[in-house]
């Protein structure tokens, strides 16, 4: 039936993997759930070795971090049974009918994506603001709306696929370096090959906010995997910001953005710090960032 399959890196997810075990329990069912560590440090590895001993879990770990896309082919590759859940480790359970949701909705034919949430509560810590309005405003989307666009609307954080059609296309491993856009690559392959996506309304709670510099380094990286993918016409204009940068080309208005971007975005730095415009100079550091790639004034 399922293998649950979380890559894990710096989070303890005691708490999650064991709420996952008990609605497994809770709804009879067989399934595994696969722990790999992707050579955390050694203060999170010892909290979540304790999971070894709940039943049906698997926990390993590596003595080198391979990255996002190649541990979740090493773990679809070790999986059993013929439906697979992918869920990130900094995720916490809503509601006891998780489970349940997704084994009425199984289909051999379809991916299903459950969607993100955030809590409703805007961290103590002005720190992790950035990150977590971000989430709020821009990842936390209803079904209905996901599925008018269901490819586009996907995201890796939380969904299944039968094992026969993960095979068939698995995580690009050598095109993108680090954290961000494998899951835009992923649904891309998914819509070229016509795959059914069936968006639900069953959210994990992401809680693993991070601070506004490393959000933005993690932005930063995402952008130059976007940029490579962009200049190999993997991707399409699907993507919102290639749309506005294709725009700016079209007007060739990319070096001005670029120049403007170089000369302030320490100062775009510092309004990303306060909570009025937030989102909005963000989308001003992305597409700057995005254009000063494009001219080679930043590597």
């Amino acid at each position: 039936m399922l293998s649950i399959l979380i890559p894990v890196y710096n989070f303890d997810i005691t708490a999650f993997v064991t709420e996952l075990h008990r609605l497994c329990e809770q709804e009879k069912i067989p399934f595994e759930i696969i722990l790999l560590d992707d050579a955390s440090d050694e203060k999170f590895k010892i909290k979540n070795r304790l999971l070894q001993s709940l039943p049906n879990v698997t926990y390993n770990e590596l003595d080198k971090n391979i990255g996002r896309s190649a541990i979740r082919n090493k773990l679809a590759e070790i999986a059993q049974f013929e439906y697979l859940l992918f869920a990130d480790c900094d995720s916490k359970i809503n509601d006891d009918k998780f489970i349940y949701r997704y084994v009425k909705n199984l289909s051999p034919y379809a991916v299903l994506y459950g969607g993100r949430n955030y809590e409703k509560t805007a961290p103590e810590n002005p720190d992790y603001y950035l990150r977590w309005v971000y989430g709020v405003k821009r990842e936390t989307i209803a079904a209905e709306k996901r599925s008018e666009k269901p490819w586009d609307s996907f995201m890796t954080n939380n969904f299944i696929i039968p094992k026969k059609i993960f095979n068939e296309i698995q995580f690009e491993e050598n095109i993108i370096n680090g954290y961000g856009h494998e899951d835009t690559l992923f649904g891309l392959k998914l819509k070229e090959r016509k795959t059914c996506i069936i968006h639900l309304d069953n959210p994990l709670c992401h809680i693993g906010l991070e601070t506004i510099d490393e959000f933005i380094a993690k932005t930063e990286n995402g952008i130059k995997n976007l940029f490579i993918l962009y200049n190999k016409e993997l991707i399409d204009n699907s993507v919102k910001l290639i749309r506005v940068f294709e725009k700016l080309q079209q007007t060739k208005t990319t070096p001005f953005v670029a120049n403007y971007f170089i000369k302030n975005q320490d100062k775009i730095k510092q309004r990303l710090h306060k909570k009025r415009n937030t989102l909005k100079w963000f989308d001003m550091y992305k597409i700057g960032y995005l254009c000063a790639l494009k001219h080679r004034l930043i590597k």
